[in-house]
Protein backbone atom coordinates (compact mmCIF):
# COMPACT_ATOMS: atom_id res chain seq x y z
CA UNK A 1 0.00 0.00 0.00
CA UNK A 2 1.35 3.69 -0.85
CA UNK A 3 2.65 5.42 2.41
CA UNK A 4 -0.02 8.59 3.14
CA UNK A 5 -3.41 7.27 0.49
CA UNK A 6 -5.60 6.44 3.52
CA UNK A 7 -5.17 10.25 4.57
CA UNK A 8 -9.12 10.70 5.33
CA UNK A 9 -11.49 9.86 8.14
CA UNK A 10 -14.52 8.22 7.81
CA UNK A 11 -17.06 6.96 10.40
CA UNK A 12 -19.32 4.18 9.77
CA UNK A 13 -22.90 3.57 10.41
CA UNK A 14 -25.47 0.88 10.07
CA UNK A 15 -28.96 1.02 9.71
CA UNK A 16 -30.85 0.33 12.80
CA UNK A 17 -33.65 -0.59 14.54
CA UNK A 18 -33.16 -0.14 18.21
CA UNK A 19 -34.69 2.60 20.14
CA UNK A 20 -34.08 5.20 22.66
CA UNK A 21 -35.18 5.83 26.26
CA UNK A 22 -38.15 8.11 25.03
CA UNK A 23 -39.28 5.28 22.63
CA UNK A 24 -38.24 7.21 19.26
CA UNK A 25 -35.84 4.87 16.93
CA UNK A 26 -32.15 5.65 16.94
CA UNK A 27 -31.53 5.23 13.46
CA UNK A 28 -27.93 5.23 12.81
CA UNK A 29 -25.42 3.34 14.87
CA UNK A 30 -21.82 4.12 14.68
CA UNK A 31 -19.34 1.42 14.18
CA UNK A 32 -16.01 3.79 14.58
CA UNK A 33 -13.85 5.65 12.68
CA UNK A 34 -11.36 4.39 10.18
CA UNK A 35 -8.39 5.72 8.11
CA UNK A 36 -9.98 5.48 4.28
CA UNK A 37 -8.83 6.99 0.72
CA UNK A 38 -12.17 8.72 -0.80
CA UNK A 39 -12.29 9.36 -4.32
CA UNK A 40 -15.06 10.80 -6.97
CA UNK A 41 -15.16 8.17 -9.74
CA UNK A 42 -18.11 9.66 -12.10
CA UNK A 43 -21.51 12.14 -11.67
CA UNK A 44 -23.84 13.29 -13.77
CA UNK A 45 -26.95 15.34 -13.33
CA UNK A 46 -30.40 14.47 -14.45
CA UNK A 47 -33.99 16.03 -14.05
CA UNK A 48 -36.52 13.59 -11.64
CA UNK A 49 -40.06 14.76 -10.56
CA UNK A 50 -39.21 17.95 -12.18
CA UNK A 51 -36.44 18.49 -10.03
CA UNK A 52 -32.91 18.60 -11.02
CA UNK A 53 -30.43 16.05 -9.10
CA UNK A 54 -27.20 15.23 -8.99
CA UNK A 55 -25.79 11.21 -8.83
CA UNK A 56 -22.14 10.62 -7.75
CA UNK A 57 -20.42 7.74 -7.68
CA UNK A 58 -17.42 7.57 -5.56
CA UNK A 59 -14.63 4.69 -4.09
CA UNK A 60 -13.80 4.61 -0.78
CA UNK A 61 -10.94 2.35 -0.43
CA UNK A 62 -9.82 1.12 3.65
CA UNK A 63 -8.69 -1.74 5.35
CA UNK A 64 -10.86 -4.75 5.47
CA UNK A 65 -13.91 -5.09 7.57
CA UNK A 66 -16.50 -7.65 7.40
CA UNK A 67 -19.21 -5.30 8.81
CA UNK A 68 -19.79 -3.20 6.01
CA UNK A 69 -22.98 -3.69 3.65
CA UNK A 70 -24.97 -2.73 0.86
CA UNK A 71 -27.78 0.06 1.29
CA UNK A 72 -27.96 -0.61 5.37
CA UNK A 73 -23.84 0.72 5.65
CA UNK A 74 -23.45 4.47 5.58
CA UNK A 75 -19.90 6.50 5.45
CA UNK A 76 -19.61 9.90 6.56
CA UNK A 77 -16.41 11.86 5.91
CA UNK A 78 -14.97 13.27 9.33
CA UNK A 79 -13.38 16.83 9.19
CA UNK A 80 -11.73 19.20 10.85
CA UNK A 81 -14.49 21.89 10.72
CA UNK A 82 -16.84 18.59 11.60
CA UNK A 83 -19.27 15.96 9.38
CA UNK A 84 -18.77 16.25 6.00
CA UNK A 85 -19.87 14.41 3.02
CA UNK A 86 -22.56 11.35 3.08
CA UNK A 87 -21.90 8.66 1.06
CA UNK A 88 -24.60 5.35 1.08
CA UNK A 89 -22.58 2.17 0.29
CA UNK A 90 -24.07 0.33 -3.23
CA UNK A 91 -20.82 -2.44 -3.29
CA UNK A 92 -18.48 -3.29 -0.84
CA UNK A 93 -15.86 -5.17 -2.78
CA UNK A 94 -12.97 -6.71 -0.64
CA UNK A 95 -9.57 -7.61 -2.31
CA UNK A 96 -8.89 -11.22 -2.81
CA UNK A 97 -6.84 -11.56 0.49
CA UNK A 98 -8.93 -9.86 2.43
CA UNK A 99 -6.96 -7.42 3.50
CA UNK A 100 -8.56 -3.70 1.81
CA UNK A 101 -11.81 -3.50 0.81
CA UNK A 102 -12.79 -0.95 -2.09
CA UNK A 103 -16.78 0.31 -1.30
CA UNK A 104 -18.47 1.69 -3.92
CA UNK A 105 -21.01 4.45 -2.92
CA UNK A 106 -23.09 7.31 -3.28
CA UNK A 107 -22.71 10.47 -2.16
CA UNK A 108 -26.16 11.60 -0.49
CA UNK A 109 -26.45 15.14 -1.17
CA UNK A 110 -28.26 15.95 2.33
CA UNK A 111 -26.77 17.67 5.78
CA UNK A 112 -25.29 15.54 7.99
CA UNK A 113 -27.56 15.53 11.51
Amino acid sequence: MEPGRLRHRVRIEVKTDERDNFGQPIGWKSQGIVAADIRSVTGRDFISGNAERSNVTTKIFMRYRDDIRATVTRLIEVTKKGEGRIFTVTAPLPTRDRRNIEVLCMEDFTRVP
